[in-house]
């Protein structure tokens, strides 16, 4: 199996026990850089990755459904565009409950 890994490095704030590379989750411009830097490593990375098909995806961090709709649809189009998934992908989203609505 392969698999595809991002790091969303926003959360609300950062737990006592968390070791990971985050910052707290705040403006939209914070993300919006996020977003621009995602697309421009992705467009790097898809000549590297053009044959191959991904089994699964992680989207984790930080705790990526701090993210708005808008933006969370981003990085998916962003993700579509540049790579390949098999058809029966195993797909995680890491998220808050309290993030959720719906």
């Amino acid at each position: 199996m392969i698999g595809l890994y991002i790091h969303v490095p926003f959360c609300k704030k950062k737990c006592h026990y968390c070791n990971f590379v985050i910052a707290a989750a705040g403006s939209a411009e914070r993300h919006a850089r996020f977003l621009s830097a995602l697309e421009g490593e992705a467009a790097h990375r898809r000549a590297s990755f053009r044959n191959i098909s991904f089994d699964t995806l992680y989207i984790g961090g930080g705790t990526p459904s701090v993210m708005n709709l808008q933006e969370i649809e981003k990085v998916f189009a962003v993700l579509r565009e540049n790579f390949l998934f098999r058809a029966e992908i195993e797909a995680t989203f890491e998220a808050n409950p309290g993030d959720i609505n719906g």
